[in-house]
């Protein structure tokens, strides 16, 4: 309570303020106060952390394409201008001097051997550089054995399935991490399989084996796949079911090598061949199977966009006239937003 005295053209009022407060309103402005700055420092925190993050992989990997593609065109230039500085360098020696003692020409030897020896050691670790920048994409190059690329592409498979139709929450107390995906594995509930004091990669191999035969004994042993372009035939398959994909056009374009026909032909059929009638899921499903065989889409980006947020895309702007895939830098977008945590996040990877 506050009195005060007011006089306005010479006359005097007097009265007094009076101030309620409400004290759990009280409270929860003092804790917002106190809370703000924290809440502003995690979120700042947490910003840069992701940037510097995001910078790290974009420069690592903008080097990595310079050492692919310019690597020759670098190495030459350099060699050319080691060996003008050189010629460069002996040139000017052979100006006329005193008669060197032995002992200087055997320094200056010494010295030419020791500019050879950091040659071959930039060399040696330029080469080092290429193969490792390099190496990511080598093993993505077809391999001669189908079932060893399907091993070795599983992993891979488990990352789509997570982001295309969401994690099993559980499997058995023994394997705590998700399942994902397989809520039926050729037409059996996965809750049926017996993971009973299994680690995760042992559950994961009962349910690759499983598969295994419907993928493999369909492919010709001469078609020879990427680790990306098998894991989307295995998700293919899984999608047919074992009497829709061994009748299907894919795998029949596929196992005669023209993958580019066989994107075309990612699509539903029914038994006599015609192409069947699908709804939005479907059509989507498809869609994101279609970016990813074409490799307009890595299956590793697939790792940080929230599950099911292809969903959310039109069914109209998925592909142009011509039939070719939309992938332009709004549907980017429109994947990188969702309610759903991310394959990175759901396989604790």
């Amino acid at each position: 309570m506050k009195s005060f005295i007011f006089n306005p053209s010479e006359k005097w009022f007097k009265g007094e303020i009076i101030l309620r407060y409400n004290l759990k309103t009280l409270l929860k402005l003092i804790l917002f106060i106190i809370i703000l700055p924290f809440a502003v420092l995690y979120y700042l925190g947490k910003a840069l952390w992701q940037s510097a993050c995001w910078l790290g992989k974009n420069l690592w990997q903008g080097i990595c394409w310079l050492g692919r593609k310019l690597w020759p065109v670098i190495c030459g230039l350099g060699l050319l201008l080691l060996a003008f500085w050189i010629w460069l360098k002996g040139l000017f020696r052979k100006k006329a001097k005193p008669a060197e003692d032995p002992q200087t020409a055997t320094s200056d030897r010494r010295r030419n051997w020791m500019w050879l020896l950091i040659l071959l050691l930039l060399l040696l670790g330029g080469i080092l550089t290429w193969r490792s920048c390099t190496s990511k994409n080598n093993a993505d190059e077809p391999s001669a054995a189908p079932a060893q690329v399907y091993d070795n592409s599983f992993d891979r498979v488990i990352v789509a399935r997570a982001y295309l139709d969401g994690v099993q929450t559980t499997v058995s107390k023994d394997c705590p991490r998700a399942l994902v995906g397989f809520k039926f594995v050729n037409n059996q509930p996965v809750k049926d399989f017996n993971f009973t004091g299994m680690t995760y990669e042992q559950a994961i191999q009962v349910v690759a084996e499983d598969w295994k035969p419907l993928v493999v004994d369909n492919l010709s042993a001469d078609v020879k796949l990427s680790e990306q372009q098998m894991a989307v035939v295995t998700l293919v398959a899984m999608r047919m079911g074992k009497n829709g994909f061994p009748r299907s056009t894919f795998l029949q374009k596929v196992n005669e090598g023209d993958f580019d026909a066989a994107g075309k032909w990612l699509l539903l059929q029914k038994k006599n061949g015609e192409i069947r009638k699908v709804g939005e899921e479907p059509t989507q499903y498809f869609y994101m199977l279609k970016l990813l065989w074409n490799n307009q889409l890595q299956i590793d980006d697939l790792l940080d966009l929230p599950m099911f947020s292809y969903r959310a895309l039109p069914l109209d702007s998925l592909y142009h006239a011509d039939g070719s895939c939309n992938f332009n830098e709004h549907i980017q977008q429109m994947l990188k937003k969702g309610n759903f945590t991310t394959p990175r996040t759901a396989l604790e990877l």
